[in-house]
């Protein structure tokens, strides 16, 4: 896809609308995927998204954090100067998935920085004032832009019924799986395993909590669980990987009766085995996004609960987006978790 820095109108907020500096967005594997193989998700100019009417070009970048430059009409509880995240869920507030609360199954979703106005590789965004989430002095603005990759898996612990004590496996110890790894142990798990191909991933799980840390290359992993878990297996397998070998451990390795929760993006069709699925008694569980983590995934970090050190492997400026980050990451994927991008 055509990926350029130009200048743009700086937007301006209407009612109910924040504008936003924007101090730091990551790069998510989205993102990248829009970059190599795109247009995905961004719609395409005979296309608009149904609701929002956006398609190409569109600003890039769903993973925000900064201060508030502007309020528009009516907008209440924020004040200039303010340190806000950004949630980039965007939902229409009236069909039955919104009106149950489910606003990340809304019938027309749409994401900031994709299918809706908007997106943090900026100086400036705006957002409705409901996705704008204070951030306490205490949390950096680079940790900010953590707080949305974060909220998939606290999201996702949470769909799955994830309960004190319980064990986990990671497949994947990339951005998303490196922070299921430390929601887990915010969570109070009682062992966590990680796999990933790259030393410096399984690395990063071991320091962010993981009890092990495997090259499924080099080490027998359906094995090593089941000697971690006296055969039995864990309670939950999370795949962060969205590939055939992550999904087919997660489901090798999960106990009787135990979940699967698949959080991956498959860039092709996956295959699953149902029948022994069945045997087993496996609940599979899939997690689309978040609603209503952000507060929490805020909180914790306030508290100090939930780790992040060497979670961000690169800063890169707004200027040098499209070397620095997005063809660093062709090159050097495996030497990176989270690069952020600062205006």
């Amino acid at each position: 896809m055509d990926f350029r820095l130009e200048e743009v109108p700086e937007p301006a907020p209407g009612p109910g609308e924040v504008k936003v500096a924007v101090r730091a967005c990551g790069v998510c594997g989205s993102d990248l995927h829009e970059y190599t193989m795109g247009p995905l998700q961004i719609p395409r100019p005979e296309s608009p998204h149904p609701r929002t009417g956006v398609a190409l070009p569109v600003t890039l970048g769903h993973e925000m954090s900064g201060v508030v430059a502007e309020l528009g009409a009516g907008v209440e509880g924020f004040a200039v100067g303010d340190r806000v995240a950004m949630e980039p869920v965007t939902s229409c507030g009236r069909c039955r998935p919104c009106r149950r609360g489910d606003y990340n199954l809304c019938d027309s979703v749409a994401f900031m920085g994709l299918s809706a106005l908007g997106g943090g590789y900026a100086d400036f965004q705006v957002s409705p004032a409901n996705l704008v989430h204070k951030l306490p002095d205490s949390v950096p603005f680079d940790v900010g832009a953590l707080v949305e990759p974060l909220s998939v898996g606290w999201y996702g612990l949470q769909r799955a019924g994830f309960a004190i004590g319980q064990t986990a496996l990671v497949t994947g110890a990339g951005p998303v799986g490196s922070g299921v790894v430390s929601c887990l142990r915010t969570a109070g798990a009682g062992w966590v395993g990680a796999t990933d191909l790259a030393p410096a991933r399984l690395a990063l799980a071991t320091a962010l909590g993981a009890d092990d840390a495997f090259d499924p290359r080099s080490t027998d992993v359906v094995a090593a669980i089941a000697e971690r878990t006296d055969g039995e297996g864990v309670d939950l397998a999370i795949d962060a990987t969205g590939a055939q070998a992550g999904i087919d451990t997660a489901l090798a390795c999960v106990r009787r009766g135990g979940t699967v929760l698949s959080l991956g993006v498959f860039e092709e069709p996956s295959t699953i085995d149902l029948t022994t699925m069945l045997g087993k008694g496996t609940r599979l569980v899939q997690s689309p996004a978040y609603a209503w983590t952000f507060p929490e995934v805020i909180a914790a970090l306030a508290r100090g609960d939930l780790a992040t050190d060497g979670m961000i492997t690169a800063r890169v400026p707004l200027a040098d987006a499209v070397d620095g980050a997005f063809e660093e990451l062709v090159r050097n994927r495996d030497a990176h978790v989270k690069i952020v991008i600062e205006p």
